[in-house]
């Protein structure tokens, strides 16, 4: 029997997903130069008491149409109002529900490491496909905005493939402990031994150390080179710091090899497990992805631009940020780690 709650969420799911579909068909009916003449009409026209004497069919079909599809914008906004506040409310039930309605789920685990936020791991059903590019596209359709919410989606295929080789990350979280929803009578996924373990912790371990010392000690280069007013090759040695800070995460909790120096396609890969690493440059996401892209341009320019330079100004609020950053990273492999050892693994 469905609660208030999941008529609500059923309700938005409907509800979005055919607005998002009428806006599309919407303005794929009419030409773009169509459309921003008769937007000009009117701001630039007075109509008369009856418009629809003046307009031709064409015309009024567009305004009717137009009208339609903002007031059914209208309305998703009135009705999105109380699933925010539903999903603000940490209801993980409600949050659980309504992943079961649109994704044909295995399991669904829940990890609630940083304060205040959710991370849930979807282990789609094995014996039921949906595209997992469509299951993510609906996933940030629906939650993308709520901060407090964060969805990754996996097969079960690949869960159970890491599970089986043994996973620091995937290991320590998808166990029955962590499961709040599980389509099968008996927990079927492959669980660690306390000996796998601390093979896992050990190997992590060495490769977080070794990627976070090149990160410290470019930062250290960057530190000297700054005093010494070198600024660009200063803020190329601050990319590399935060380069190796996002890839000693990566590689040692994912065991993931990220291709791209890019900062900013680093960041968006380390986000969905390691959310305390986001906000480090500034709590304003727009700003942050600012301040990455100028660090991000001296990856080339330092190095090609012989007319290249930089605000030594710009550059001393750079570096304090960088820091933090390293410290983000080193808290967030200690975190997880502490949390690992406390995880009652079978022997």
């Amino acid at each position: 029997m469905r609660t208030t709650d999941d008529r609500k969420i059923q309700t938005i799911i409907q509800e979005k997903t055919r607005c998002k579909l009428q806006v599309s068909q919407f303005f794929s009916q009419y030409p773009l130069e169509y459309i921003e003449q008769r937007i000009g009409d009117v701001f630039n026209t007075v109509l008369p008491e009856q418009p629809e004497l003046y307009f031709s069919n064409a015309v009024s079909l567009f305004y009717e149409e137009l009208n339609q599809m903002l007031k059914n914008c209208r309305d998703l906004y009135v009705i999105n109002k109380d699933v925010e506040a539903l999903v603000k409310s940490s209801n993980i039930d409600a949050v659980v529900n309504f992943l079961r309605e649109v994704i044909p789920v295995s399991y669904i685990f829940c990890s609630s490491m940083v304060s205040g936020r959710n991370d849930f791991i979807i282990v789609m059903d094995r014996y039921k496909y949906k595209p997992l590019d469509e299951v993510t596209s609906l996933l940030e359709l629906m939650i993308g905005s709520h901060k407090n919410i964060n969805c990754t989606v996996y097969s079960y295929g690949s869960i159970h493939n890491f599970l089986s080789k043994g996973h620091l990350y995937f290991s320590s979280l998808c166990i029955p402990q962590n499961c709040v929803y599980q389509n099968e009578v008996f927990f079927s996924l492959p669980t660690l031994t306390a000996r796998k373990l601390n093979e896992l912790i050990e190997k992590s371990t060495l490769l977080f150390k070794e990627n976070i010392k090149k990160a410290d000690t470019f930062f250290a280069s960057a530190v000297q080179l700054a005093n010494s007013r070198e600024n660009a090759i200063s803020l190329f040695m601050l990319q590399q710091a935060c380069e190796l800070s996002y890839r000693a995460l990566l590689l040692s909790l994912r065991g993931k090899q990220v291709k791209s120096h890019d900062l900013e396609v680093l960041r968006k890969h380390i986000a969905q497990f390691a959310p305390l690493t986001v906000g480090q440059f500034s709590e304003n996401e727009d700003e942050e992805l600012k301040t990455l892209g100028i660090i991000q341009d001296s990856y080339i320019k330092s190095r090609y631009y012989t007319d290249y330079s930089v605000d030594g100004k710009e550059l001393m609020k750079i570096i304090p940020k960088v820091e933090k950053l390293i410290n983000a990273v080193k808290k967030t492999f200690d975190t997880h780690i502490k949390q690992v050892n406390e995880v009652d693994f079978s022997t």
